[in-house]
């Protein structure tokens, strides 16, 4: 080993590890020939305590790792304290009934193909109907209406809900849909 300064930890890393492996080698071949290799051994510590002793190595991925971790956490963080105003959802839903309570009016228009043996709007202040189901029993009860399809399908094409309603679609085991809008305010 040379006596001239090293300022390269790694390079002054690889020096000493070669160090110890050439005396270590004489410390073997001593000790093959019957000789005592205590001042080999002796040399082997001190040369592994000036290696402990020297500034380890960062490690690449452990940065890595504490950048990945850092982001990781800032994006939790923000997602939790920024407040989104609205999000559009949609679900696929199978059951037999749902109640929603509506914060705003709900206003719907499309078309919803129902096939039931039986369609029943409840509670509902104005119902549309086609002249063919315009019925005295029909107009004279405006807010609900029976409405029996045999044989074909309905149509719902346009839907108007005030906010603060609760709407309620149910199947019954007879095929019967139900609609019911009540419009208690909590």
């Amino acid at each position: 080993m040379t006596a001239e300064r090293e300022t390269d930890p790694d390079k002054l890393r690889r020096d000493i590890t070669h160090e110890i492996e050439h005396v270590a080698a004489e410390a073997g071949r001593k000790a093959m020939s019957g000789e005592t290799a205590n001042a080999e051994v002796d040399r082997i510590n001190e040369l592994q305590s000036v290696l402990a002793a020297l500034p380890q190595k960062e490690s690449f991925l452990l940065r890595w790792g504490a950048a990945i971790g850092a982001i990781c956490l800032i994006g939790a963080s923000l997602a939790w304290t920024i407040r989104i105003p609205q999000a559009r959802l949609q679900f696929d839903l199978s059951t037999t009934s749902i109640t929603l309570r509506l914060k705003n009016e709900f206003v719907w228009s499309g078309s919803w193909r129902l096939d039931p043996a039986q369609l029943r709007l409840q509670h509902f202040t104005h119902i549309n109907l086609p002249p063919e189901y315009r019925t005295p029993e029909a107009l004279a009860r405006e807010a609900s209406l029976d409405l029996n399809v045999a044989g074909g399908s309905a149509s719902l094409r346009h839907l108007s809900i005030g906010h603060g309603a609760l709407l309620t679609i149910a199947t019954e085991e007879t095929g019967a849909t139900d609609l019911i809008d009540l419009d208690e305010f909590v």
